[in-house]
């Protein structure tokens, strides 16, 4: 499986933009005798801004049993976090591994669940805006991190399938989303980032300085192998039948059960996966369920390999309530 491309979470992965916002929120605690908690900073880091339960500052008022001023709370918060942020430089090893990427080929993307109006700023500010075919933020998807569709938008707009590329991420809800579009996972922790668990990464480095482009590749490749031997020690007719069962549930969800059947003459017309005469949705619900239902019910005969899900990325691009069922199509492809 050839590497084709590496998404980059952004904030404490290629600017470190997350120690300066627990440290500016520590100040602000500690001068009105309070103390930031780190249960918070855990279940946020890496998650998008609706995916947050309480702000700092309704755990700061939570505190101290009474009102802040919120306007001056977030200036000097805000005054604090932005001096430190701009005084960082890009982390270690990542300005190296970009270029050295670039002059193979690799396409380079980032996911992240900030807003584009942060992320395009501070990566034109360090000069790396040009070098990432596709960015997308928390305003291009209808989830952000912990779920899986940033990383299955990056793909789509850099026209790769998940299993040809490779998520480089420093905080666990990173490490999920990039697993749940079925990226393989590199984690780099940050100096927040390095107390917490990052073991559901497929690999873990201290820095970017110690990857190197055929240590991606190989990463690449051992996964492939193992799900390869996964694939061999599971019979395949429920391994199938199992993740059917999850495709055919999303549709459901989404309302594509409820897509009205193409007229004959599509059918007879039909050509590969059907997209010249009728939408991927009929094609999904009344060419690929019923076929899967027959071979499901005779034991098979399976095909060799499947593109199911490259087709749905680039028919669903920018249809962000499509994600979940994009990331299953691309597992289904996996199974053959």
């Amino acid at each position: 499986m050839p590497l084709r491309a590496i998404i980059f979470d952004f904030d404490g992965l290629i600017l470190d933009t997350e120690t300066p916002e627990v440290r500016a929120w520590q100040k602000v605690f500690r001068s009105r005798g309070a103390e930031f908690p780190d249960s918070w900073w855990i279940h946020a880091i890496g998650r998008g801004a609706d995916q947050i339960q309480e702000s700092p500052i309704e755990v700061l008022e939570r505190q101290l049993g009474y009102p802040c001023e919120r306007m001056l709370v977030m200036s000097e918060y805000e005054s604090l976090r932005l001096a430190d942020i701009e005084a960082s430089p890009v982390l270690p090893g990542i300005t190296e591994l970009i270029q050295a990427a670039l002059a193979e080929g690799v396409k380079l993307g980032v996911a992240s669940s900030s807003k584009h109006a942060w992320v395009d700023r501070h990566l034109g500010r360090i000069g790396l805006l040009d070098s990432f075919g596709a960015i997308l933020c928390a305003d291009d998807v209808q989830n952000a991190k912990p779920f899986s569709d940033l990383y299955v938008a990056a793909c789509a707009r850099l026209g790769v399938a998940p299993s040809e590329a490779i998520a480089l991420e420093d905080s666990p809800n990173g490490i999920k989303a990039a697993k749940a579009a079925g990226l393989v996972c590199v984690a780099i922790p940050n100096a927040c980032t390095v107390r917490l668990s990052l073991s559901d990464a497929d690999h873990q480095v201290d820095t970017a300085t110690d990857l190197d482009l055929p240590m991606l590749v190989e990463l690449l490749q051992t996964a492939e192998k193992r799900h390869v031997e996964r694939m061999a020690a599971n019979p395949q007719n429920e391994q199938i039948k199992t993740h059917f069962g999850a495709i055919t549930d999303e549709m459901k969800s989404l309302g594509v059960w409820e897509t009205a059947k193409p007229s004959d003459e599509a059918f007879e017309n039909m050509g590969a996966f059907g997209l010249n005469t009728m939408a991927l949705e009929q094609w999904l619900r009344w060419v690929f369920v019923p076929t899967m239902e027959d071979r499901l019910a005779d034991g098979g005969p399976w095909p060799s390999s499947s593109s199911i899900g490259t087709v749905a990325i680039r028919n669903f691009d920018g249809r962000h309530e499509y994600s979940h069922l994009i990331s299953l199509l691309c597992e289904f492809d996996r199974l053959f």
